[in-house]
């Protein structure tokens, strides 16, 4: 069914309540996994969802031990219960009357009932508040954040979450305390490191988590072009730490390995120390020798 959104002046922002749909198969261990969402507007007397799917490997791999059909046909329920629920708000197959039936009572409490805690492996979190201009795009972007992690895919996010690792790992061993977050090069050009031994103003040794763990090959080897890049130019300008280290979290295998060996190899030309993220030990060993 295709949802109709009213028209309205889209100059000013409008207010929409949404809620995740988790997917919790074993409420004893209060475990789910976030598989769609539910957003209303009531200016606009508006209501959708969207559900993954495609991937169900997801859930697979979250529960193993779980029968898969107890989610195929689980969801294929619960979106028909969705569906319906949309038809009665918006109209269409045969739920004009209920529509107008709704219409005549309070929007905000329909949204309410419907995402209101229940016993059933099909739940929804609580409500959240958003702005948007347009209900149906805010509800693919809720989509794409909840459920698909898009924020995960950025470079940054994944390699912060590897220095955050590190630091816990360096704090363990009382090293961290010999290292800091520092800028290398000048006030025209300079590379952020979160690990950096600076002595007399000179930067004796540095750590750089890698994420090379991608999905397409062409973003491995840009990512490695772009830190192969910055080691010419801090080199260029004598401001390349004396000792510094990638610790590369690798992709399991195929072509996206060949191309992180590849990528590897270049830094390694460049003077630079490789070590997989994975190898604790080896990175702990090059951190502390000062």
């Amino acid at each position: 069914m295709t949802t109709q959104v009213r028209h309205i002046d889209m100059n000013n922002k409008l207010v929409c309540n949404y809620a995740v749909i988790r997917f919790m198969p074993y409420p004893e261990t209060h475990e789910f996994a976030n598989i769609g969402v539910i957003l209303m507007c009531p200016e606009l007397h508006f209501i959708d969802f969207k559900i993954e799917t495609q991937r169900r490997e997801r859930i697979t791999a979250f529960f193993p031990e779980l029968d898969e059909n107890i989610f195929k046909i689980g969801r294929g329920n619960f979106r028909q219960e969705m569906e319906r629920i949309r038809a009665m708000v918006n109209g269409g197959n045969g739920a004009e009357q209920l529509a107008l039936n709704i219409q005549q009572e309070d929007f905000k409490n329909f949204f309410k009932h419907v995402v209101k805690p229940r016993e059933a492996i099909f739940r929804f979190s609580d409500i959240g508040t958003t702005l948007a201009d347009d209900p149906k795009r805010k509800l693919d972007d809720l989509f794409r954040f909840f459920v698909e992690r898009n924020f995960a895919q950025h470079l940054e996010y994944q390699e912060n979450l590897m220095a955050r690792a590190l630091s816990n790992r360096f704090r363990a061993v009382d090293v961290l305390k010999h290292y800091k977050t520092l800028n290398c090069g000048d006030n025209i050009y300079h590379v952020p490191l979160p690990f950096v031994h600076e002595v007399q103003g000179t930067m004796r040794r540095a750590i750089k988590p890698l994420d090379l763990a991608k999905k397409d090959p062409t973003r491995i080897t840009e990512h490695g072009d772009q830190w192969y890049m910055r080691i010419n130019r801090l080199e260029r300008m004598h401001k390349l730490p004396e000792h510094l280290l990638f610790a590369v979290r690798e992709p399991k295998d195929g072509i996206n390995l060949d191309a992180c060996r590849q990528v590897c190899q270049q830094l390694a030309e460049k003077g630079a120390a490789i070590i997989s993220y994975g190898n604790t030990e080896g990175i702990i060993d090059f951190a502390k020798a000062l």
